[in-house]
C-alpha cells in the first residue's frame, strides 16, 4: 500500500512539473510568435521530415496540421 501511494505521489508531483514547464515554454515562444505551432521553422527538423512508411510518404507534422486547418 506504501509503494502505490508512493508511486501516485511522485506521479502527480511529475504532472504538476510537466504542466508547468509547458506552459512556460508556451508562454516564451507565445511571445516570439502567437502562431509559432504553424510555423516549420518553430518544429525540430526531425519531426517535420517526411518519412518512408510502408511504402508511403508520410509527414505526421503535415497531416496533424490539415487535421487542425480542418476543424
Amino acid at each position: 500500500m506504501f509503494d502505490k501511494k508512493l508511486r501516485q505521489l511522485m506521479l502527480d508531483g511529475i504532472e504538476r512539473i510537466e504542466i508547468f514547464m509547458r506552459s512556460i515554454i508556451a508562454h516564451e515562444i507565445g511571445k516570439i510568435d502567437p502562431l509559432a505551432y504553424e510555423k516549420e521553422e518553430f518544429i525540430n527538423p526531425k519531426v517535420t521530415a517526411t518519412k518512408q512508411k510502408n511504402g508511403r510518404a508520410v509527414n505526421h507534422w503535415y497531416e496533424w496540421m490539415n487535421r487542425l486547418c480542418n476543424q
